[in-house]
Parts: structure tokens; C-alpha cells; sequence
């Protein structure tokens, strides 16, 4: 160790556990899944959430989540109230990882589905009479294999084939910025309405869990309103 960090540590004793680390401290940040989905847990609360919340919220057991919250106070990421029975832990926004990477990236985790939808509706919104995701996506089970189902719903038959003509224009953009394969479902007004009315596939699962991203809505294609 550096002599002068090393007389440093010994004048300013670091309280609480916390590691003294500059030099590729992203390895430990982001070390873990556990890790991350703490901070995501408590991107929210400036007042403190307690342990079993954080682990309810992320998805973990309790003893996972204590450990990977102590691995961040560690790190000073995370701070941690004590007091009664139950320790309060939030995110250290005064830490400049944490102010200017942490909370900045999790924002934009948070808008990503958002932007990605805006840009499908930008460019494909005005070729069709609805826009729909659907399948994994829509139901946040995707994983990195998942294609992004898009349901394009147009008025008439003979407007399908403007709508597939746009959505294989972006589809390489789409890929690129995005990360998503494009899988579309061209689909005319009647069609759509008939599969719902006896209840085919895919129709069937759109109406259970699609998310309408432009244009005329799920029960209004049913039932043949605007």
C-alpha cells in the first residue's frame, strides 16, 4: 500500500466497516445481481427503507438482501439508519458515484420501455389504426432471447403491406439502439375482431396482457369502435 494512504488511514480511521477504494470500484458496485436490484429497491425513498422491504421489493430473500445492502454500506452506496427495531437503508446520494452513475442510470433504466415506445410510435404510428406489444415483453417475463412482439392492427387488408414496410425500415434501428428484435403481427381490423370474438390465438393472449403503445384501443378493436 501507498505510504501515504496508508498514514492517511491511520490519522482518518474509516468508521462502520467502510472499504477506502477509488481504482475500479464498479466491480463492486455492480458486482451482483443482488447489488443491483437493492439500489433499484430503493431508488425511490430518501427516507429509508427497512431491510425486509428492500427484499420484498427487489425480489430476494432476506438474508441476501441484508448481505448485499452490508456490502454496499461497505462501499458507502448505501447508508444504513440505526435505530428500533428495524434499520432503515437508503441510497448515499452525496456519494458522487451514486449522485452522477448510480441514480442517473437507474432513471434510465426506469424510462428505457418508455423511449423505446415513443420511437415505435413515432415511426409506425401513423401506418396503423393500433400498435400493441405483447407476449413476454408486455408482461415484463422477457429475457435476452425474447423477441418484441408488436400487434400493428390497419383498417383494411390492402394497408398491411405499408405497415409491415415500415416496421422491417426501423427494425434494424431498432436493433441497434435498443437491443430488441422486431417480431410484427399484421393483423386488418376485421381480423383482429373476429380472432377475439372466438377467442384464436394470438388475439386472445393480446387481450389478456397487450399494452396499446398508439392509436385505437384494445376493446375498441373488439367491438369495432374508435
Amino acid at each position: 500500500m501507498d505510504t501515504t494512504v496508508s498514514k492517511w488511514r491511520d490519522k482518518y480511521p474509516l468508521k462502520n466497516g467502510v472499504e477506502l477504494k477509488f481504482n475500479r470500484v464498479l466491480d463492486d458496485v455492480f458486482s451482483t445481481w443482488s447489488h443491483v436490484a437493492v439500489m433499484r429497491a430503493l431508488y425511490d425513498s430518501r427516507q429509508g427503507v427497512t431491510g425486509r422491504e428492500t427484499a420484498r421489493i427487489s425480489g430476494m430473500n432476506h438474508r441476501s438482501c441484508l448481505k448485499a445492502l452490508t456490502e454496499l454500506e461497505n462501499l458507502a452506496i448505501v447508508r444504513r439508519q440505526r435505530g428500533g427495531r428495524d434499520h432503515l437503508f437508503s441510497l448515499n446520494r452525496k456519494h458522487v458515484l451514486v449522485e452522477r452513475g448510480v441514480l442517473p442510470i437507474l432513471g434510465l433504466e426506469r424510462e428505457f420501455p418508455k423511449t423505446l415506445f415513443v420511437f415505435l410510435k413515432k415511426h409506425l404510428g401513423k401506418h396503423v389504426d393500433s400498435l400493441i406489444v405483447f407476449g413476454s415483453v408486455a408482461r415484463r417475463e422477457e429475457t435476452a432471447e425474447s423477441d418484441l412482439d408488436l400487434c400493428l392492427v390497419v383498417r383494411k387488408d390492402s394497408l398491411k403491406s405499408s405497415a409491415r414496410d415500415a416496421a422491417h425500415e426501423i427494425a434494424a434501428s431498432v436493433l441497434e439502439q435498443f437491443g430488441a428484435k422486431l417480431s410484427p403481427l399484421l393483423l386488418s381490423r376485421p381480423e383482429f375482431a373476429a380472432r377475439a370474438k372466438r377467442g384464436l390465438p394470438p388475439v386472445k393472449q393480446i387481450i389478456e396482457d397487450g399494452l396499446v403503445i398508439a392509436g385505437t384501443s384494445i376493446r375498441g378493436l373488439t367491438v369495432g369502435k374508435s
